[in-house]
C-alpha cells in the first residue's frame, strides 16, 4: 500500500489506513460526499439538453492533472471512468476506487484491464492483434 499512501493530491481520494485478515483486506479512505460524474452528466443533459463546454474543459483539466500526479508517483488507476469520479456540491472532483491499481508502469500493457466501453481503441486493437 506504500504508493497509495504516498498519494496526496486534492483530486485523489486519500488513503487513511488498511486492515487485513486471512481472507479480506479493508481499506479506509477519506469520506467524500458527492455524486458520480456519470450521474452529473446525465442529469445535466436531461435538464439542459447539453453540457457546458467550459465546465467540461475545467473538469478535464482537473482530471488530467490528478492522473498526471498519480503517474508521477508510478501509480496507474487502470479503470478511470465517469462512475469512478465524484463531484461534490462545491465542484470539487475526486478520483476514487483504485481497485485495479497498478503500482509500476510496464513498457507494454500485458493484460487488458478496465471497463471495455471506456478502453482506448488502441488497447482493444493491441489485444485483438495479440
Amino acid at each position: 500500500m506504500k504508493q497509495i499512501e504516498a498519494l496526496d493530491h486534492p483530486n485523489v481520494v486519500k488513503y487513511i489506513e488498511s486492515y487485513e485478515n486471512e481472507k479480506t483486506m479493508y481499506i479506509v479512505m477519506e469520506y467524500f460526499q458527492g455524486m458520480q460524474l456519470f450521474d452529473m452528466i446525465t442529469d445535466r443533459v436531461e435538464k439542459n439538453g447539453t453540457f457546458n463546454e467550459a465546465e467540461v474543459a475545467k473538469i478535464m483539466q482537473t482530471l488530467l492533472e490528478a492522473i498526471d500526479y498519480c503517474h508521477s508517483k508510478n501509480v496507474m488507476h487502470k479503470d478511470i471512468k465517469p462512475k469512478k469520479i465524484l463531484v461534490n456540491d462545491t465542484g470539487v472532483i475526486k478520483i476514487v476506487d483504485f481497485g485495479l491499481l497498478k503500482w509500476e508502469f510496464l513498457s507494454k500493457l500485458q493484460i487488458m484491464a478496465g471497463t471495455p466501453y471506456y478502453l482506448a481503441p488502441e488497447v482493444l486493437k493491441e489485444v485483438k492483434n495479440a
